[in-house]
Order: C-alpha cells, then structure tokens, then sequence
C-alpha cells in the first residue's frame, strides 16, 4: 500500500498540470506529454565508500546509504567507481522510468573518490574531512548533469568536471571566503551553456518532447555524510538566487 502511494506521490505534478489544462479548455483533455525530474543524491558516511565495501575481497559490507543508492531507480553515477566494470550495474540504463529518475553516489570522507581529485584513503580526510568540499561541489555539478542528459545533451567529460570542482573550491590564500562566489560563478555558467534547451523544455518543447514541468530533489546522508547533504542543500538554496529563470 504504501509503495502504491509513493508511485502516486510521484505523478502529482503530472496530474495537476493536466487539472490546470482542464480548467483553462473548461473541459477535459487529454493527459499532457510532460515530466517531473526526479533526482536522488545519497552522501556516504566517513571512512565509507561503496567501490571497497561491495567489491573489495571478503563480505561486502555496504552502508544503508550505498544500500539505498543501489535500491533506488535511475540513470546517473556511483562517485568512485569509475574503473570497475561492473559498477555500470549500479544503476540503470539511460530512459528508465521515462528518463525521469537520476540517482547519484558520494563517498565519505577519507575514501577514495578520483572524480574530484581525491586518490586514497587517508588520515586527513578521515579526521579532518579533506575533500568534503569538492564531494558537496560534485554533487551540485551533477543536478547539471541530471539536466543535460535530460535535453539529449552530451555529459561533462571527467577532466571537465574535475575543473569546475576545482575551480568552485575556497582558496585558503584569499582568507577562507570565495568559496560561496566561486561556486555560484562555475554553477552559473555550467547552466548558462544550457540555458536555452532548458527555456525550451520549461516553456515550448518541441513536437514529442515532453514539457519538463520541474524537479523533486531527494538527499540522503549517513554521518559526516549527513552534514554534507544539510550543506548540499544550503548551498544550492544560495546558488538559486542566481538563477531567476528555474
């Protein structure tokens, strides 16, 4: 019962763009070509990371966030994975769900996570949380990413990504205060390069394009990973100050 209500949950949007269709025509018509996103973004715990805890020898021992990360439907990535083969069924082939459901995997703290420039275990990031910037920075990067491949846009390429990560970080030189500046400026640009698409599918798609009628965020995170997902939504509440058209 409960799953059915969630699945109903989910369609809302739809159903009440098709109601408001209904009271302008003042009849009924037919249920609209539209879609909600729906974007999951799960921040593991410290000394956490799903590459080691499922794949490396011995029993896997994956956290409740990499276990929700793998129960959740969706197109996307699992952060640290990508030179495992395998990790390609940690999520589930591009259209699934109608290209509506995208989920994406951070590791915690202290763990590898190449994506952003983070190569090993160590003992800085375990007791210091060195590199939880640029996992938060990551995962705001990839809400765009979410978005390009919905408009049929190619993907940021890794080298690209990890230079917008880096270039969103705080400089310590500058006194520990553009961090905020700095993200909003990379942020801004990585969606003004689809601005238009996304005026486009917001407003008028073209012919059998579904309307993109807006986007649920789910955010999960276990531990220092908790923190980080309070920060992820902290900062993109600030970051959408910039952006008067979303």
């Amino acid at each position: 019962m409960q799953v059915q209500q969630n699945i109903h949950r989910h369609g809302q949007a739809e159903r009440d763009y098709q109601d408001a269709l209904c009271l302008a025509a003042g009849r009924r018509v037919l249920p609209p070509c539209c879609k909600t996103l729906h974007i999951s973004m799960f921040f593991d715990g410290t000394g956490n990371n799903l590459n080691n805890d499922l794949y490396a020898p011995g029993t896997p021992h994956p956290t409740n966030i990499a276990r929700l990360f793998r129960a959740t439907i969706g197109d996307g990535h699992a952060g640290g994975t990508a030179h495992r083969g395998e990790a390609s069924r940690l999520t589930d082939a591009p259209g699934t769900g109608y290209g509506q459901y995208f989920k994406y995997y951070m590791p915690g703290v202290g763990t590898p996570f190449a994506e952003v420039g983070d190569l090993d275990y160590s003992t800085v990031g375990l007791a210091g949380a060195w590199f939880g910037e640029e996992r938060i920075n990551w995962g705001l990067l990839m809400l765009v990413d979410a978005l390009r491949r919905t408009l049929g846009l190619p993907r940021l390429d890794n080298t690209s990504l990890l230079a917008a990560v880096q270039a969103m970080g705080t400089w310590p030189g500058l006194g520990f205060v553009n961090g905020q500046a700095n993200r909003a400026a990379v942020f801004s640009k990585q969606l003004k390069a689809i601005e238009q698409p996304l005026r486009f599918a917001l407003t008028q798609p073209g012919h059998g394009t579904p309307r993109l009628l807006g986007l649920k965020l789910y955010v999960y995170g276990f531990s220092r990973g908790a923190a980080a997902a309070r920060a992820f939504v902290c900062w993109l509440n600030e970051l959408m100050r910039y952006q008067p058209f979303l």
